[in-house]
């Protein structure tokens, strides 16, 4: 399993994906490490100001701040993270189109800002289970499978030197929400070399807001990156 061993000294640059009501850094062992350099970010007006009461968790201690951006949109250079959390993002597989869309390509977008190496960090809290989905959407991006963990008993009953939760609980080791029945953990990582070629898609960059029709929806033609598949 691919492990990241930055230098002695060098930030840790994490970058958290939806961080909506629950930021990892008030949570994850990794953020008590005082080189982690945090980034959180939701889609405007979703959970504005959410961010902003975790404040009281006393992580001052953790550099972090807070953007308005969609994960099919990164506002960041390439190369900029050493991990990309997601939680309850990735199961919308079951979502609207554009939304499922959205994710899919966002994950060329995490490919692309994600240091060789950096790992991508998948977790579900009762959002649809499909393990072969989520692993057939990382690799179809580019990524190399590191391990798949889940919860096997209800949060109680799972002892704290269990695999899923000790591998859970270097980002989210909180408990999981109330009435959660299975909480599960992808990590992927970036293989170093992976070449890729930019496609250019129609994309609504509007996708979060409702409108069943897509009447008023604004289009923008917007750039991906795809790996190259060896033939």
């Amino acid at each position: 399993m691919s492990e990241i061993k930055p230098v002695t000294g060098a930030p840790i640059n994490v970058l958290e994906i939806g961080y909506g009501d629950s930021p990892a850094v008030a949570e994850g062992t990794l953020f008590q490490d005082p080189n982690v350099k945090y980034i959180g970010i939701e889609l405007p007006k979703i959970f504005e100001g959410c961010f902003k009461r975790y404040s009281r968790f006393g992580r001052h201690d953790v550099e972090f701040s807070e953007l308005e951006a969609s994960m099919a949109m990164l506002p960041f250079r390439d190369e900029s993270f050493d991990y990309v959390l997601m939680r309850s993002v990735y199961g919308q597989f079951d979502s609207r189109h554009e939304i499922v869309e959205s994710v899919r390509y966002g994950m060329t977008e995490v490919m692309r800002v994600l240091n060789n190496g950096g790992q991508a960090v998948i977790a579900e809290e009762n959002t649809p289970l499909n393990r072969q989905y989520i692993e057939s959407e990382l690799t179809s991006a580019g990524f190399i499978l590191d391990g798949y963990y889940s919860m096997p008993n209800k949060w109680e009953d799972t002892p704290e030197d269990d695999e899923w939760r000790v591998r859970r609980s270097k980002f989210y080791n909180g408990r999981p929400t109330e009435n959660t029945h299975w909480v599960s953990l992808t990590l992927a990582h970036k293989p170093e070399g992976l070449e890729t070629h930019t496609t250019t898609v129609p994309f609504y960059t509007d996708f979060y807001k409702p409108d069943r029709n897509n009447s008023e929806r604004k289009v923008n033609e917007v750039t991906f990156r795809f790996p190259i598949r060896n033939r």
